[in-house]
Order: C-alpha cells, then structure tokens, then sequence
C-alpha cells in the first residue's frame, strides 16, 4: 500500500512542475518575441516622425534591413526611395535648404506634418513652409533666406509657381541671370509669363 501512496502523492508534485515550467517556457517565449515588435515599432515612429531626407534615408534603410518581412517593409521602401530624390536636391551645389531648415523643435504637430510631407517631396507642402516665411517685404534676412530656399525647393519638385515667384525675387534683387533661370524653368513647367518679365529675356 505504501508504493501506492506514494505514487499517488509524486503524481501531482511532477504535474505542478509541468505546468510551472511550461508556463515560464511561454513566458521567455512571449518576452523574446516583444522585443522585435517593440524594436519594429520605435524605429517606426522614429522613421515617420523624421524631416530630414538624409535621416529618412537611414532609418528606412535601418527598417528594411532589419524587418524585411514586416507589413511597413512596403511603405519604408517607399520612404526610402522619395527621401533618397529630395536628399539628391538638397545635395545640389545650388541649394539653398540647409538641415537647419527642417528642424522641427519649435513646430506643432500639424507643422511638422507639412514639414515632414515636404521632405519627402511634396511641392504643395514646400510651397506651405515658403509662406511661413514670407511677410510682405518685413522678414528678416534669416526669413528671406528660408523664403527663397523653400521656393527654390518647390521649384526643383515641379511647382511652376515656385518657379516663378524665385524669378522674380532674383529679379527684384538685381540678378536678372538668376531671375532668367527661373523663368525658362517655370514657363517649361506650364507657367504664363506676365509681360512684367518679358524684359529679362531681350
């Protein structure tokens, strides 16, 4: 009777520690695969909340390289491919943005969403950060700068009258052949020319 016993009693104990040990397994189990999810998701955010091109850049590449296989592997990809053309522009020896000009410190959150869709090459969001540094002949040099690098920029995307309005800030600064520039490039994309620049061109 004695052996009875005393299987009986080892049954539950070796049961329990089943359990226990199963339950940790599932525990490291869980722990291990949260770490990439929660790495996955920090750099997400770091990447969708940059406004650099060249910062956008790294981080898709950093996600891409890390989480191939992930549901945001196609939308990094094209993060990646759009940041890739604006940082080319940017690169441009005659740019006029430096980093400094997306720097998002100081804006809300809807700025920096402008901010954020002009870095990826948005010319109606550059044209917007143009405006914010426009002041009807009050701005400060700072101002003017950033007024005309962000025209520039909208310019180099495509945006005629970017184009335009950087022709004829050169011209009201007196650097027709700059101002020329401009003007050939905003009337291939599709601007009319008032007759107050036809003089540039004769």
């Amino acid at each position: 009777m004695k052996p009875l016993q005393f299987l009986s009693i080892r049954r539950p104990a070796a049961s329990a520690q089943r359990v226990l040990v199963s339950a940790a397994l599932m525990a490291a189990l869980s722990v291990l695969a949260a770490e990439p999810a929660d790495g996955a998701a920090e750099l997400r955010q770091q990447l969708t909340a940059a406004t650099w091109p060249a910062d956008i850049v790294r981080l898709s590449s950093a996600y891409l390289e890390r989480y191939p296989q992930s549901e945001f592997a196609g939308e990094a990809e094209s993060l990646r491919r759009r940041a890739s053309a604006t940082a080319g522009l940017l690169a441009a020896r005659d740019s006029k943005l430096q980093r400094a000009a997306f720097r998002a410190d100081e804006l809300s959150a809807d700025q920096r969403d402008v901010l954020h869709r002009a870095a990826l090459g948005d010319r109606s969001a550059a044209l917007d950060m143009a405006h914010t540094y426009a002041h009807d002949g009050q701005a400060s040099t700072k101002e003017a700068a950033r007024y005309l690098g962000w025209m520039q920029y909208a310019a180099q995307l495509g945006d005629q009258s970017a184009a335009y309005a950087v022709a004829v800030y050169y011209r009201d600064e007196g650097e027709p052949s700059l101002s020329a520039i401009y003007q050939a490039r905003a009337v291939a994309l599709g601007y009319e020319l008032p007759a107050a620049l036809d003089h540039i061109r004769k």
